[in-house]
């Protein structure tokens, strides 16, 4: 996980800090917004009826141009954190 550029959308299981600091323990570095630079969108579970967040779907896009950007649950993150 070291070195992975990670952000984080929908509902998590942990608050957003907690998920946070797991990421930071785990060598990754978190961001607000998902640009081209990031490696691992971790999905929660979407509020207000969404399918998709837009971060979500903006990945898949990113994913269909070309860069690779690995999407995770909230619970394969924190255990590939753990693993670490």
């Amino acid at each position: 996980m070291y070195g992975e550029q990670v952000v984080f959308t929908g509902r998590l299981s942990i608050s957003r800090r907690a998920a946070a600091q797991a990421a930071a323990q785990a060598g990754c570095k978190v961001h607000p917004r998902l640009t081209y630079g990031m490696t691992i969108l971790v999905v929660g579970e979407q509020v207000q009826g969404r399918d998709k967040s837009s971060k979500q779907r903006r990945a898949e896009k990113m994913i269909a141009e070309g860069c690779t950007v690995q999407v995770m649950t909230g619970a394969d993150f924190l255990a590939a954190c753990r693993s670490v």
